[in-house]
């Protein structure tokens, strides 16, 4: 019959192995609205400015959408992607930190 520091473990374990697969793909979207002045608490139909996904084996990918200039070329709003960077930095590590504290909960045996 397992024991109770068994059971603990096991039961540990399996809420990271869960927490991990919740978290093996984190999405990050950025996303404006153009506000009303008739009506400023109306927010709705938002556009994406980026969106960035990470997976849990490192493999990232970024969507940043550019708009055509009236000359034909490629403009992107530094400003907006820059709040989008800050928000993958801000979300990664979140992730990590959860990662790391989950781990520091699973009991070490043999000690």
């Amino acid at each position: 019959m397992p024991s109770e520091l068994e059971n603990n473990i096991r039961a540990a374990a399996e809420k990271l192995a869960k927490a991990l697969a919740d978290a093996s793909d984190v999405t990050v979207e950025t996303k404006y609205v153009e506000l009303d002045p008739q009506n400023p608490e109306k927010i709705d139909k938002p556009f994406l400015v980026a969106k960035t996904v990470i997976q849990l084996d490192g493999d990232q990918e970024t969507i940043v959408p550019l708009r055509r200039s009236e000359t034909g070329s490629l403009t992107l709003d530094e400003a907006l992607l820059d709040l989008h960077l800050k928000n993958v930095m801000t979300t990664t590590e979140y992730r990590k930190s959860s990662i790391e504290a989950l781990i520091s909960m699973l009991p070490i045996r043999g000690r």
